[in-house]
């Protein structure tokens, strides 16, 4: 029995990490994956997949993945079973994250590259005491 899936998708919104009572990252996000073919109308149709991802994966997400970042998520499809306001037992599956690949440039978000700044130039005058 094997129960493993692979998409490539963009991050829906940006990542936002919880921490459970006992210390462990957690995040939920959705992937926004387009399918391979387009309607009538010549419009591609996008799946949204929701996806769960613990620990080392959550921490790297949230320091890293930014809303509309490729992503290449692996994990193992979960079923979450709740109840309806109505008391009725529904079914909803989100995908539990194993590994996860960011496709991009993958820069921490708090990173803001400084303005480069020129070093100032002094030229110095060759008065024939220089070595060179």
């Amino acid at each position: 029995m094997l129960n493993n899936c692979a998409f490539i998708g963009r991050l829906a919104k940006d990542i936002e990490k919880k921490t459970t009572q006992s210390g462990v990252s957690v995040t939920s996000f959705d992937l926004a994956v387009d399918r391979d073919f387009k309607d009538k109308q010549g419009n591609k149709e996008t799946d949204w997949i929701p996806c769960v991802a613990w620990r080392h994966d959550a921490d790297y997400l949230a320091q890293y993945a930014h809303k509309g970042d490729l992503v290449n998520v692996i994990g193992r499809l979960t079923p979450r079973k709740w109840q309806d306001k109505n008391g009725q037992n529904r079914v909803s599956y989100e995908i539990q994250v194993n590994n996860v690949y960011l496709l991009g440039s993958g820069k921490p978000k708090e990173a803001k590259a400084p303005v480069a700044q020129e070093p100032e130039y002094t030229p110095i005058e060759d008065d024939g005491s220089l070595p060179f």
